[in-house]
């Protein structure tokens, strides 16, 4: 490339920064097909660091694939089989491309190292991201909503509603959470937690508060009360840490849940039309994947409801799609993604590494729990914040065994 070695190691960096800091800004919308695809602001950086990469990788004739990689390609190829049976190629294209994407950012990430420096900044930048997302979704509802729970017409930006937010927003939090508990501390990471607890208040999702509230309970008593790892005195200042949070985060968010509350919103849910309306859509995808088992339907072209929709369920989502050959690449895919954050977690040795790996790890079983009943995975907003996160664990963690690309040089081989 002729480019400096230095400089195009800086401009990488840049455009991995900016993607993440710009990934929640208003998208834009392309028709393609009868269906529209969405571009989303960071996606563009994210594209020139990917055609960056592609350039070097063609430069050098080899690149590094990992496990988690390969289970990647897998189920790009068993999705393009799966356009035999696509009814709405405009939706099939658009989820392909997600899958695609999702690829090329683990290869990408897997083929380059971030020395300390960067990790520093780049785990810095994902949390930051997380409180923009946050900032717009509290600005709609105290400036926009009034402050107001608005029954049937919940919380809407252009990159998403309601549960879908929420869903995003539970890996930040962990990872802000998992923080306050290991490291020194800060008041920066309080202050993110606090933006993003408040958030997912305001999303009105009550999965994602169930999951945050049972989750974060659980890793109070892990990692203060019975971790007897931890210094008496640290104990005390971590509890009322996160009392102080949580007092900060009710206290902004009382007036909200008492609307919610008050509308009815956690009586009979057995009963309330859009959980039985879920059940139903449940039924019609596994219906869809009983008429096509091996490779599913197509991406994102189960019909639901006399209309495309999404399952809500991603294992329902993976089975309708793609079919249960699919689903086993996708289980294996999850238990690679646990082993390989297990190992690099016991073999780190820097503090505020080995905390993000943790708290990713935390917030990716919580999106995995919430996923079981709202859309994420599968949904290319998602699974662009999801792996990037990943990528950043792999590019930090990567080892001095493997060909890789420095982030301070590109290569010129």
């Amino acid at each position: 490339m002729n480019v400096s070695k230095v400089n195009s190691g800086y401009l990488f960096f840049f455009l991995i920064s900016i993607s993440i800091l710009t990934l929640f800004l208003p998208p834009f919308f392309l028709p393609i097909v009868g269906s529209t695809f969405t571009i989303y602001f960071g996606e563009i950086f994210l594209w020139l660091c990917l055609v960056i990469w592609l350039a070097a990788v063609t430069k050098k004739r080899n690149f590094t694939l990992n496990l988690i990689g390969k289970y990647c390609l897998c189920l790009i190829i068993i999705g393009i089989l799966s356009l035999i049976n696509t009814t709405n190629i405009g939706r099939y294209l658009i989820g392909l491309s997600t899958y695609i994407e999702v690829a090329l950012i683990v290869l990408m990430f897997t083929d380059i190292i971030f020395n300390q420096k960067y990790q520093s900044k780049i785990i810095r930048y994902f949390k930051y991201s997380g409180c923009i997302l946050s900032l717009f979704i509290i600005y709609k509802t105290l400036f926009e909503n009034n402050g107001d729970f608005i029954l049937g017409s919940k919380i809407t930006l252009n990159i998403g509603a309601s549960n879908y937010l929420a869903s995003i927003l539970l890996l930040p939090f962990f990872i802000s959470l998992t923080a306050i508990f290991n490291n020194k501390f800060s008041l920066k990471n309080l202050l993110l937690l606090l933006v993003i607890g408040v958030a997912i208040i305001f999303t009105a999702s009550r999965t994602a508060l169930f999951i945050a509230l049972v989750l974060t309970a659980t890793y109070v008593i892990l990692d203060i009360i019975i971790n007897k790892n931890t210094r008496f005195t640290k104990k005390v200042i971590n509890l009322v840490l996160i009392l102080l949070g949580a007092g900060v985060i009710y206290y902004i968010g009382k007036d909200f849940l008492t609307q919610m509350i008050q509308s009815g919103r956690f009586d009979n849910l057995s009963e309330q039309s859009n959980l039985l309306s879920r059940f139903q859509i449940f039924k019609e995808y596994f219906d869809a994947f009983l008429n096509h088992p091996f490779v599913g339907n197509g991406f994102l072209n189960v019909n639901g409801l006399n209309e495309y929709y999404l399952a809500h369920n991603f294992i329902l989502q993976i089975l309708g799609d793609n079919g249960f050959i699919s689903l086993l690449i996708y289980i294996g895919l999850l238990i690679t993604i646990y082993r390989y954050l297990n190992n690099k977690y016991k073999a780190t040795t820097n503090v505020d590494l080995k905390s993000f790996i943790l708290g990713y790890k935390r917030g990716f079983s919580a999106v995995l729990i919430h996923g079981m009943f709202e859309p994420n995975f599968g949904t290319k907003l998602f699974m662009i914040y999801i792996f990037i996160g990943l990528g950043i664990i792999i590019a930090s963690t990567t080892g001095q065994e493997r060909k890789i690309i420095n982030m301070e040089r590109l290569p010129n081989q």
